[in-house]
């Protein structure tokens, strides 16, 4: 039955609109409209789907559809290899096989530290969240969508902790903070068409880093997009034309591959702290359709040592990424 079914003309014909209209939306999202723009936000999954489906119909002995699956499938992975940070994938190589990478570096004590970045909005618990929050080890920590209410909880509960706190309030969307272990030398709120970024610097065993915080608006028409294009082109003048080794954390409503981030980092001089995907399914398989739009970028010589999600204890739901980083000031090479 199922196979006469997919042997139909009018079956195979919509199966190869939709598959090559699925692929097309996502390697040339800017010719489609939303919401199918947005389907360049899960490549991974849609090139996983389409790897399954061609197996099923191999299985099936249907020659067409399993060659139009494994074809689509094969385009989002060459996709993914073109646009995804190369450094990234090096670094998750090295970490499938510690034992054949030997990294050797100046000076020998670099310094070390901490920084998590995390969106109130996704907090279900504020106690757990506000524990975890103590128990993370971070010199540093982000939050973005901050409002009144946690401002006041944040001012009250981490002052001991994290005595150095600036915030930007909003009741919308654009709410941020930086709180640190580490003095801030100031805060500069800039602004972009109407949305706010922060900067600040730090120093760390006597090495001064410069800090961004950064948001966007979700990109669910074309003047979003424009805004945010506007955004980052000039956030990237600011930081490339800037003498400190630079941080970069935020919601960018951007994944890692999409022209946009990668334009902005090679303009910036930037890397990915994060090391492909990260999958989680701390929630169940429902999960795996969850879209990582924050990110934190960096510039040498800084390092990015371990990345991970933040995860809220119990629930398990994602609150941010956290990333272990060290000032090296010295030549790192690779045997």
């Amino acid at each position: 039955m199922i196979p006469r079914i997919l042997n139909h003309p009018i079956v195979q014909i919509a199966a190869s609109a939709a598959v090559g209209i699925s692929v097309l939306a996502v390697v040339f999202p800017h010719y489609f409209p939303y919401p199918l723009s947005s389907f360049s936000n899960y490549a991974n999954q849609l090139m996983l789907l389409l790897l399954m489906g061609g197996l099923f119909c191999l299985l099936l002995r249907q020659p067409r559809l399993t060659f139009l699956c494994f074809a689509g499938s094969a385009v989002l992975c060459l996709f993914l290899k073109n646009n995804n940070n190369s450094e990234g994938i090096n670094r998750w190589r090295a970490h499938l096989a510690p034992e054949r990478v030997v990294v050797k570096s100046l000076p020998a004590s670099p310094s070390h530290f901490r920084v998590a970045h995390i969106n109130l909005s996704n907090v279900s618990d504020i106690d757990s969240t506000l524990k975890a929050l103590r128990n993370c080890g971070a010199g540093l920590i982000s939050v973005h969508e901050l409002d009144p209410m946690w401002e006041m909880i944040l001012q009250d509960e981490l002052a001991e902790d994290y005595p150095f706190q600036e915030f930007y309030v909003d009741i919308g969307l654009y709410g941020m903070g930086i709180i640190s272990k580490y003095r801030l030398a100031g805060i500069d709120t800039l602004f972009f068409e109407g949305v706010p970024a922060l900067r600040t610097a730090i120093s760390v065993d006597g090495q001064d880093l410069r800090l961004f915080s950064i948001h966007s608006e979700p990109l669910i028409h074309e003047t979003a997009r424009q805004k945010l294009l506007h955004q980052l082109d000039a956030l990237g003048a600011i930081i490339s034309n800037d003498s400190l080794p630079s941080l970069i954390f935020g919601e960018f409503n951007l994944v890692t591959w999409s022209t946009e981030l990668q334009e902005f980092c090679k303009n910036a001089g930037l890397h990915e702290s994060r090391n492909g995907f990260m999958h989680y399914v701390s929630k169940g398989i429902g999960s795996l359709w969850e879209t990582p739009f924050d990110h934190i970028f960096f510039t040498s010589p800084l390092q990015v040592e371990a990345f991970s999600n933040f995860m809220e204890p119990g629930s398990g739901k994602r609150l941010g990424i956290i990333g272990d980083y060290q000032v090296q000031n010295g030549i790192t090479y690779v045997e």
